[in-house]
Order: C-alpha cells, then sequence, then structure tokens
C-alpha cells in the first residue's frame, strides 16, 4: 500500500486497475502516529450495504402502518 509511493515499488501495482478494492495502512510506512486504514472501493455502494441497520429478513407487511 504505504509503499507504492516510493517509484522502485510502483511496478506492483500493474493490474491493480482489475481490483473490486485497495485497502493500505497509513500508520505503517507513512509516519502517521495513530492506527489507520484507507480504503477504496469500485462500487462505494458495497460498504453502505454491508453495514444496512434495516436488514430484508426483518421487514414485514405491516411495516410503516402504524398511526
Amino acid at each position: 500500500g504505504s509503499a507504492f509511493i516510493c517509484p522502485e515499488y510502483r511496478h506492483f501495482m500493474k493490474g491493480v486497475e482489475k481490483a473490486d478494492s485497495f485497502n493500505f495502512n497509513p500508520h505503517k510506512w507513512l509516519l502517521v502516529n495513530f492506527d489507520c486504514s484507507a480504503m477504496w472501493l469500485k462500487e462505494p455502494r458495497w460498504i453502505v450495504d454491508a453495514f444496512n441497520v434495516d436488514p430484508l429478513y426483518l421487514k414485514h407487511d405491516q411495516q410503516g402502518s402504524a398511526p
């Protein structure tokens, strides 16, 4: 991840455009002094759907019909 900033490691990035996601940890190489992670998704909706708190299996026919 963070090593790809260095020109000598950029050849490892060939084909990254075919990936669905890319994640790296700046705190390991970029001198960030707290734990963090950066993630890029080809389709950002995937992460929104993964953390959905209104799952389909909890829905029912009378949902929203209360006065």
